[in-house]
């Protein structure tokens, strides 16, 4: 029934061509998949590069701010230091200054005690003199 229709010759090419387009297709697809895993893959590598840099310049970073850090502590160590010890001078400058102090007001008012004393013989000058 077919026979006036189709020429077998042509049916058998019509089908040849459609299963050699699906096996194409079919191992296409594969091949497809397969070169998608890979970039996939290559896509995982290259993001895991940049993060494995990024986490590496981290580190240093960190090295180096520990540094800076532990140098920061032993500056402020010996600053404390210092300041502990100019306080005690502080103290003992500020004795010193209060017993000077004293000494001056008790040089002071033997001072004032010889200037109001008159003297015999002596007079005392006065601003046109």
């Amino acid at each position: 029934m077919f026979d006036k229709y189709f020429d077998s010759g042509a049916a058998w090419g019509i089908i040849s061509a459609i299963g050699t387009g699906f096996v194409g297709w079919l191992f296409g697809r594969r091949r497809n998949n397969a070169e998608a895993s890979v970039t996939e893959i290559q896509a995982v590598q290259n993001a895991l590069k940049i993060w494995r840099e990024t986490a590496e310049a981290l580190q240093k970073q960190i090295a180096d701010q520990q540094i800076e850090l532990d140098r920061i502590k032993s500056e402020v160590r010996q600053l404390e230091e210092g300041m502990f010890s100019l306080r005690g001078r502080n103290k003992e400058l500020e004795s010193h200054v209060s017993s000077l102090s004293a000494q001056n007001a008790a040089f002071k008012k033997k001072l004032a005690s010889f200037t109001h004393e008159k003297k015999p013989g002596r007079p005392r000058k006065t601003e046109g003199q």
